[in-house]
């Protein structure tokens, strides 16, 4: 236990057990469970996705405590920071992250009788990116529509070939480029930009997005029809 190795622990316990299961039984109820091993951490950008193994000593009916805070000192107890999931299995998602600043989350083992484990923890900054990231095109037009997190601003450039990025005008959750080349592809680059703590600006992964100025197409202008011969029947040759 001064190590700490619980799981190592747990096994002398049960090797005592031959001797004296009552005394062992005793001293295992003091043993706080081993924590959840490799915690891993992830998204999409619009949630925090938690995943870990379970550790020697664990069962299917381990229950896992996920809490989480912003504050820099650690979690040492599954009653601090803010609760996120209660429950068994192996992952947690987290929609509500707090974004643009450090979130610290700790993951402890909780099982009937003994104390809980030590926490496993790993911290992230959300920055989630925007979405629904969509083009319209026009003859010499190209309007971008998107949807953004209510604390980022948001920045666009435009690249065309032969051009460098250049930046274009945002205005709500939109912008449009007009004078453009009918034809000519445009490449597009839309950031999430948010203020960190300490004011500086926190940048998401950037969405991309590629749309052709067209005209609309006009209607056919002559069409043609005429009776053929093939194959022994008559047949209508449309042109």
């Amino acid at each position: 236990l001064a190590v700490p190795d619980e799981a190592r622990a747990e096994t002398l316990l049960k090797e005592a057990a031959l001797i004296s299961a009552e005394d062992a039984a005793i001293q295992l109820a003091a043993v706080p469970l081993p924590p959840p091993a490799d915690l891993r951490v992830g998204g999409d950008g619009t949630a925090v996705q938690l995943a870990w193994r379970l550790a020697p000593g664990h069962d299917a009916d381990t229950v896992y405590a996920v809490r989480r805070t912003t504050q820099s000192r650690p979690l040492n107890a599954p009653t601090e920071g803010e609760q996120v999931q209660r429950d068994r299995g192996d992952t947690c998602t987290d929609p509500r992250a707090p974004v643009a600043q450090p979130v610290q989350y700790a993951v402890f083992a909780v099982g009937d009788g003994r104390p809980a484990s030590r926490p496993a923890t790993v911290s992230v900054t959300q920055l989630p990116p925007v979405s629904q990231l969509k083009a319209e095109v026009a003859p010499a037009t190209v309007t971008l529509f998107w949807s953004a997190h209510p604390d980022a601003r948001v920045e666009v450039t435009r690249a065309a070939p032969g051009a460098a990025p250049a930046p274009v005008q945002v205005t709500g959750s939109s912008c449009q480029v007009s004078g453009l080349t009918e034809g000519q592809l445009q490449r597009f680059e839309v950031t999430a930009i948010y203020i960190g703590l300490d004011g500086a600006e926190l940048r998401s992964a950037p969405e991309h997005i590629s749309a052709t100025p067209r005209a609309e197409a006009r209607p056919i202008s002559t069409l043609r029809a005429r009776p053929v011969g093939s194959a022994g029947a008559i047949r209508v040759r449309v042109t």
